[in-house]
């Protein structure tokens, strides 16, 4: 690889990440009041459910957050369908 080659890669922008990983709409992490409206519950039930290791959760030293997407496989888990 030429000189000129290996400046014009290590003069480019690194890409954007988080838009790579999610190209649609970026959610960012929800702390735990944050999760608890999001899913129309108090926050005790938020913490009820990281404890009992119910739903996926990131634990940045003594902060924990929530995704987006895990809560939304949550309410999909717990949704029941009407009998007729």
């Amino acid at each position: 690889m030429s000189r000129n080659a290996i400046f014009e890669v290590l003069s480019e922008s690194p890409p954007n990440r988080a838009a790579r990983r999610h190209p649609e709409e970026h959610r960012p992490p929800l702390d735990v009041p944050g999760a608890a409206e999001y899913l129309g519950v108090g926050e005790r039930f938020v913490r009820r459910l990281i404890q009992e290791r119910r739903v996926p959760h990131f634990k940045l030293g003594s902060k924990v957050r929530l995704s987006p997407e895990d809560l939304d496989h949550l309410l999909a888990q717990a949704r029941r369908e009407a009998q007729s």
